[in-house]
């Protein structure tokens, strides 16, 4: 199997620390010690095993040695890489989660929506729409890396038409 990068939604993980270790240790091992891998999920307690929502990339080889940078947002709906190619091209790719449920409805206590709208409700939102602020934080990510020149690549799990 050979492949530059992945991308992973809904991975329903808690990126732990421990987490997070054990996915790099793993594709570093696989792939010979040249993985990249950046994970997210909304804000959890630390417990391991099932956590609704999350999303994961991993490089390898030597498109790894492209990544300039690599981050995710504050809920945990994306994770995105810089990737820099060849004649000062780039690429900012964007793996990322919309929750299916709209602003207002009811959802279960361990659902991403229920775990976001709680998360943005301490940030300061009186009216958290998590299925709209994932895409408005995607595209200051991609507004500010396509100001740079990087072409934009967004693999996304959107729960409806885009």
């Amino acid at each position: 199997m050979h492949f530059d990068l992945t991308g992973m939604v809904d991975t329903n993980i808690n990126w732990t620390h421990d987490a997070r270790n054990h996915l790099h240790t793993a594709a570093s091992l696989r792939f010979n010690n040249t993985a990249r891998c950046v994970m997210a999920n909304t804000k959890g307690n630390g417990e391991e095993g099932y956590f609704a929502g999350g999303t994961a990339m991993i490089s390898q080889g030597k498109f790894s040695g492209r990544v300039i940078a690599r981050g995710m947002d504050t809920l945990g709906s994306f994770t995105w890489m810089a990737i820099r190619g060849k004649k000062d091209t780039g690429l900012i790719v964007i793996t990322a989660y919309r929750v299916c449920q709209k602003a207002g409805t009811r959802s279960g206590p361990d659902t991403a929506y229920t775990r976001m709208c709680v998360q943005m409700r301490e940030e300061g939102h009186k009216n958290p729409d998590p299925r709209n602020q994932v895409l408005k934080n995607m595209s200051s990510i991609l507004e500010e890396w396509m100001g740079k020149g990087f072409h934009p690549m967004v693999m996304i799990d959107s729960n409806s038409d885009i």
